[in-house]
């Protein structure tokens, strides 16, 4: 009897230290997913406070909201509707060496010449939520790029986002080069 009881929480440790080590692994590779970009998620959170006649508060809770399929393909066409007065069409690149800094609202030394200029893209619903933007440029000259960004008007700072390739995936580009450029967004 007293074997089955030691055998019994034998298995009950080492399924406490499965279930443990699979938690610790599962969140490292979440947190590695999210730092990578495997996943992109769009949140809304909603916070609701209770106070009572004379202003204590008595209750606050938050808690994440669902976006549902028709929130998603509302974002989407406010983002992209080609009739919206400000529309995440337009695409710009440069060959700067610089990080992504979040604080940017335009690419720093944003290329305006050799067909590279900032250009509007077709935009191309994909899904629910979820939508393709592209862009040909015609190379007239010698250009080299790396940095991309989309943004939301032709000219000015409007940057919605941007993205650094690096040395290595340096497009070389020469007179009569096409650079496509596709910028794919998606939230679920």
């Amino acid at each position: 009897m007293k074997r089955r009881v030691k055998v019994g929480l034998a298995l009950v440790i080492v399924g406490i230290v499965a279930v443990f080590g699979f938690y610790q692994f599962y969140q490292s590779f979440s947190e590695l997913q999210r730092r990578q970009g495997w996943f992109t998620t769009f949140e809304i959170h909603l916070l609701v406070e209770h106070y009572d006649k004379y202003g204590n508060l008595i209750s606050r809770t938050c808690h994440p909201m669902t976006v549902v399929d028709q929130g998603k393909d509302w974002i989407e066409q406010q983002l992209f509707n080609p009739n919206a007065s400000q529309k995440a069409l337009y695409i710009g690149v440069s060959n700067d060496s610089s990080s992504v800094d979040t604080s940017w609202t335009a690419l720093p030394n944003e290329i305006t010449s050799a067909g590279l200029s900032r250009k509007e893209g077709t935009y191309t619903s994909t899904g629910v939520g979820s939508a393709n933007v592209t862009v040909t440029f015609s190379v007239t000259g010698t250009a080299s790029t790396k940095l991309y960004g989309i943004y939301y008007s032709l000219t000015g700072n409007t940057l919605i986002a941007a993205e650094q390739q690096g040395e290595a995936n340096q497009k070389n580009l020469n007179d009569g080069d096409t650079l496509k450029i596709t910028v794919m967004w998606s939230h679920g």
